[in-house]
């Protein structure tokens, strides 16, 4: 399987207590998640992986017979929020649970975060 990278950022600019949301490529429920690990500077930024609400499905008439539900691939977002001034790195993995040691792709991102004015 290959994962374009291209438009994922390796750096991001967050202020001080400013929360910023960016979209992963690939889809959660395709096999292969998102993980993150902050490498260095924990103390400067938050950042986690966030799921959007999954819409409601219908439920299914009472007449003994159902299609199953159409396919909902749901699109990750990686979440970064700006602690205190400074720059943080952190390393991004897009894997499936059972091979976690073979990774589809990694990135790495660069965060700085900026004192609110």
């Amino acid at each position: 399987m290959s994962v374009d990278l291209s438009d994922l950022p390796r750096e991001v600019i967050v202020k001080v207590g400013e929360r910023q949301a960016i979209s992963l490529p690939s889809y959660f429920g395709s096999g292969n998640s998102w993980s993150v690990r902050v490498v260095r500077g924990e103390d400067v930024a938050r950042v986690w992986i966030e799921l959007p609400e999954t819409p409601d499905v219908a439920e299914p008439p009472d007449n003994g017979t159902t299609e199953p539900p159409d396919l909902m691939l749901v699109q990750e977002s990686i979440i970064v929020l700006g602690l205190a001034a400074g720059k943080a790195t952190c390393e991004l993995t897009l894997a499936r649970a059972f091979e976690a040691t073979k990774p589809t792709a990694t990135h790495e991102l660069q965060v700085t975060v900026e004192t609110a004015p």
